[in-house]
């Protein structure tokens, strides 16, 4: 049996089995009413960032959970732009000594760094798809914002005009 935000999307002609967040705005069914949300990015510092677009980094490790699982943008920290995408697609943790080491490569970082004693509250964001843009796409950056950054539609197309284009 169909669900109700199914039978919604149904009724608007669109695929509730199809991956609705890689080129089209993100699909919310509140109160009865199909409404979009802004892309959001992350803030990631240059190292990072640098494994994650070119390298194996594919966990972003944080502290705390993550519920979120949507396309996000990549912010190099201080660049003042978007210089990639990711599929956010799971959150894994709190990591362990052994998990750390057994997944080192996928951290970005090597096995003595993953061997050694780290806070409890550690978390890997698994990040896949992951795709520099040719161009970066400038962004306002509100103060206060550490982590998440809500894109502006016109950010956002920007972004997504190179998704759907290849640049």
């Amino acid at each position: 049996m169909a669900s109700t935000a199914d039978a919604e999307l149904t009724t608007r002609g669109l695929d509730p089995s199809s991956n609705l967040r890689l080129f089209g705005r993100l699909p919310t069914l509140v109160t009865g009413v199909l409404q979009s949300r802004e892309m959001r990015a992350l803030v990631i510092k240059s190292e990072p960032m640098k494994l994650i677009l070119d390298g194996p980094k594919s966990w972003e490790i944080r502290r705390g959970r993550c519920l979120i699982k949507e396309l996000i943008g990549l912010i190099e920290s201080g660049s003042g732009t978007v210089v990639g995408v990711a599929e956010l697609t799971g959150c894994i943790g709190p990591l362990t000594r052994d998990m750390r080491i057994r997944n080192a490569r996928k951290m970005g970082v090597s096995l003595e760094e993953a061997g050694q004693r780290w806070p409890k509250d550690f978390y890997a964001w698994v990040l896949q798809n992951r795709l520099r843009l040719k161009k970066p796409v400038p962004y306002k950056h509100s103060n206060g914002i550490v982590r998440w950054v809500p894109l502006s539609p016109a950010t956002e197309a920007a972004v997504r005009k190179q998704l759907k284009f290849g640049g």
